[in-house]
Formats: C-alpha cells, structure tokens, sequence
C-alpha cells in the first residue's frame, strides 16, 4: 500500500475514534443530567385514597398546589409526631398567603388500625386542612411501594406475635411536588424545618426547558442522585448504561485492532 492510502487509513481511524469518544462523552453527559434531576422532575405516582372524613381524595385533585407528602401512623410514639411538628414549623413562612399555602398529605403506614374515625381524631392536633389517607392494605400498599417506604410490623418487646400489638418500622420521608405534579425533593434523616422551608420555595419555581448541562458536583452527589435515578427510572437507567458501554466496547475494539494491525505493518 502506498504511504498515502497509509496516512488515509489513519485519519479515518483517527475520524472514527474522536467519532465514538464524542458518542460516549454525550452518553455520560444525559446519564449525569438524568441522575442531577432524578429527584426533582418525575411525575408524582397517583395517591387515591380516603381522607379522615370518608372522602376520597385523589393526588391529581390537588393538582396546581405545592404539596407536602409524607408517609406515618398515629402510634407512632417519636419519628412520626416530630416530622408533623417539624412540618407545622417550615409552613410558617406560608401563614399569610393563603391562596399559596402547600396542601400537607399524609398517608398511614398502619391502615389496619388507622380507620378513618381515628384518623379523624389525630387529625385533630394538626392545623385544618391537613389531609391525613387511609385505605385498605391492597390500596395503600402500592403507594407505599411507589415512593420507595419500606413497612414492616414489630411485635412487642418479648414476644413474636403481632397478634397481641405491634409497632411499625417504616421509611421516614417528606416529598415535595410541585404545582405541575412532579417530585421535586426528598427530605429524610435529621432534617430541619428550613430544609422544608427551602425545598417549598424551589418546588414553587416554573420549570422551563433547559439545554442539557453537566453540573459540577462531587462524585458522592453523583452516586446518591443516580441511585434516586435508577429507583425511580430502572429501564431508561438501564438503558443508558448500556448506551454508554457499548462505544465504550466498540472504542475499545477499534483501539486495539489499530494497535496489533500497526504492530502487524511494521513486522
């Protein structure tokens, strides 16, 4: 082969290489963008469920409100009272705007006990308006699984009967959605009435379309958000790997067989 069909060749491959590592560098650019926002901006999974006076109530109804959801049971001795308390307090800021005040939904973990007479009660202790769910199991389960809180009964200290009273070990969690009726922040562990305070003021921000970015974070940042990513949307997740690795593959391949097919030339 002549020198030129030689240095022909060799752009091509260089063509192809810069080629492919362009595709990957897109792929893990939509792969990081998709794990920045994967919890802020995927529609809410429907709620319907009954309310503390025998109403149903669907999510969709409080659609074009900022709402607060939260997952609990009126037993609960400690976790679950101080996330109503720590609710109570971020809606401060929102006690003079009415029109604008979020909607706070909070749905049993305990529908066994939780009836609506006494959902009615506990509702009681908490500002009006505060839409407390119930259901039976094969209604409120699914929802649970949907917002990825873990349910479980514990029996009393000395014995492994429920039978006899139990207690409910469960996800503490607070979501906000927005007035478009997408998930736009998770709230759990030690959080403050701020954070909510905070996570209430974005979720009240128009979403506009965006050019796709990378953001700068750190590689923690990265993991937690594509780990929300891949819990929320497992087969685009999936699919993005596997976009992802195949020019990896194939850029790989293409390496390789330029550098024995040299070795090959000069032997």
């Amino acid at each position: 082969m002549s020198k030129g069909g030689r240095m022909a060749r060799a752009n091509t491959r260089e063509r192809r290489g810069l080629l492919y590592t362009r595709a990957v560098l897109l792929l893990v650019a939509l792969l990081l963008t998709g794990c920045a926002r994967a919890s802020e901006g995927y529609p809410a999974p429907p709620i319907r469920l009954t309310n503390q006076f025998g109403e149903e109530i669907r999510l969709e109804d409080l659609r074009g409100r900022t709402i607060i959801l939260t997952f609990l049971y009126t037993s609960c001795p400690d976790t679950c009272p101080l996330y109503l308390s720590k609710i109570a307090l971020g809606l401060r800021a929102y006690e003079n705007v009415a029109p604008d005040r979020p909607a706070v939904v909070v749905v049993t973990v305990d529908p066994d006990r939780d009836t609506v007479a006494r959902l009615r009660m506990f509702a009681g202790q908490w500002p009006p308006g505060w839409l407390f769910l119930t259901g039976s199991y094969p209604r409120v389960s699914p929802v649970w699984n949907a917002y990825g809180i873990d349910v479980s009964k514990r029996p009393p200290a000395g014995s492994d009967d429920v039978a006899h009273g139990y207690s409910v070990i469960h996800t503490a969690k607070v979501v906000t959605i927005d007035r478009e009726g997408l998930v736009r922040s998770t709230l759990t562990g030690d959080w403050s009435p701020s954070d909510l305070t905070a996570s209430l003021q974005a979720s009240s921000i128009s979403r506009r379309p965006a050019l796709v970015s990378v953001p700068a974070v750190d590689l923690g940042w990265v993991l937690r958000r594509c780990g929300d990513f891949a819990a929320a949307h497992p087969g685009i997740f999936l699919g993005l790997i596997l976009l992802i690795a195949s020019p990896v593959l194939l850029l790989t391949a293409f390496f390789v067989r330029m550098v024995f097919g040299s070795v090959r030339h000069q032997v």
